[in-house]
């Protein structure tokens, strides 16, 4: 084959192979052109809803805090049906479920233990019955205890017995008997009036702010005990047994090992002769 003969057929080759491509950025071209433009994607505003949710991981019967609670901001699609919008409804309220940080509170997760009409029976177990005890006693004017807390019942109680004299006459004496009723009885909830005074005093959290003085005056504690307990109680009150409320430590769970004081008993105790 000769040199120039070589050469054509190169020439040639290169030819097509430049038509092919020519042909392909044709086609492609064509292509780009013809498909439509990507309509514009439209920004949806999304509704948000305020919420009150759990700061941290509560549980069932937790009286709720200032902080355990926080406000948020959340997808209006994202809220259940009833839903607390303010810190101020939620806080000392009692829950009545667990909860995890960052659930939202609902009406129906809370009680209220200043609710006479006993939302408060949830706490109990099947074996337990709750009762309402009046508030009477000097530590509870003071609103001392709380809700909670761990209390003994000391209890006065006086009684009439015959007794026959040297001349052989009936004579009634009143004894006075004060034991320790019950002990280490939580309180389960308390039934109270929220006294909201006229005067007002700065908030700590700036100069410019005012918060109304609050008291609190307890009507009754509500307890859940075991029935038979609640009898002896119910007993007691009954026959006008004195009652006061002594508080214990949180950690104290030991049982006291106590002598019902009677005038003979200090007698003895303190070499008395003569006791009313």
């Amino acid at each position: 084959m000769s040199s120039r003969l070589r050469i054509g057929i190169i020439v040639a080759v290169v030819g097509i192979l430049l038509i092919a491509l020519g042909a392909y950025a044709v086609v492609r071209l064509y292509q780009n052109t013809s498909e439509p433009e990507e309509a514009p994607v439209a920004e949806v505003e999304v509704v948000t809803q305020t919420v009150v949710v759990a700061s941290r991981d509560l549980f069932l019967g937790t009286l709720i805090t200032s902080g355990d609670v926080i406000t948020k901001e959340v997808p209006v699609e994202a809220t259940p049906r009833e839903f607390v919008v303010s810190v101020e409804d939620a806080v000392d309220k009692i829950l009545k479920v667990d909860m995890v940080g960052g659930e939202i509170l609902t009406p129906q997760n809370l009680a209220n233990p200043t609710d006479v009409t006993h939302d408060i029976a949830w706490v109990m177990s099947e074996t337990h019955v709750l009762m309402a005890f009046p508030a009477t006693d000097l530590i509870s004017r003071l609103s001392i205890v709380q809700r909670g807390d761990i209390v003994d019942f000391y209890a006065t109680i006086s009684s009439e017995i015959e007794t026959i004299n040297e001349n052989g006459e009936t004579e009634i004496q009143t004894t006075r008997l004060t034991l320790d009723s019950m002990q280490r009885v939580e309180i389960t909830a308390l039934v109270a009036d929220i006294i909201v005074n006229d005067e007002q005093v700065r908030a700590e959290a700036g100069e410019d702010e005012t918060v109304p003085r609050r008291s609190v005056n307890i009507q009754a504690y509500l307890l859940a005990l075991d029935p038979q307990d609640a009898l002896i109680l119910k007993f007691l009150k009954d026959s006008g047994a004195n009652f006061d409320l002594v508080l214990r430590a949180p950690t104290s769970t030991g049982q006291f090992n106590l002598t019902p004081v009677t005038a003979e008993y200090l007698q003895e105790l303190y070499g008395l002769e003569i006791l009313p």
